[in-house]
């Protein structure tokens, strides 16, 4: 299932960038939702700048009627690949998610525009689950905490930012 969303961040692209790639951060706007990463990396080589997150997900989150579908435990990682940025150009990027257990993936291009006072963070991707008959609705759900999880970073971002 195709999606696009977009996040307001309260500074400029160059200030939100270094912020979503510290990760002193993404443990603070993790802690804001409630979750834990079993690891944060970071790293940087020729092709930009990598964040990977590796997350439990509580069985919770699976909608109860899709629950027999899943193992018992499960992890995503969230990988976030920071293209290097050239000249003037936007800052830009590719976010991938997989899940332990699961046939399910997520996967979207993302670019941050500065708007005068702030930056706008868009997404265009595509959630794909592989499950004989629930596999659209879990992709839809799936959509749905992604957009959720977007508009908490934001926040968390104004917040951290604010201290």
């Amino acid at each position: 299932m195709k999606f696009t969303t977009v996040a307001t961040y309260p500074a400029d692209a160059e200030t939100i960038r270094a912020l979503l790639i510290d990760p002193e951060f993404t443990k603070y706007r993790l802690a804001k939702a409630g979750v834990e990463a079993s690891s944060i990396e970071a790293s940087e080589d020729g092709n930009g700048q990598r964040l990977t997150i590796v997350v439990p997900i509580s069985s919770d989150m699976v909608p109860a009627n899709y629950r027999r579908f899943v193992p018992g435990s499960l992890s995503a990682t969230i990988t976030e690949l920071w293209h290097p940025v050239a000249g003037d150009r936007s800052p830009t990027g590719v976010m991938s998610a997989e899940f332990s257990g699961v046939p399910a993936s997520a996967r979207a291009d993302f670019r941050l525009t500065d708007t005068g006072e702030a930056c706008e963070r868009s997404f265009e991707g595509e959630v794909k689950v592989s499950i004989p008959l629930v596999g659209r609705a879990v992709e839809q759900k799936a959509v749905g905490m992604l957009e959720s999880l977007v508009a908490a970073e934001a926040r968390a971002a104004a917040s951290f930012l604010a201290r």
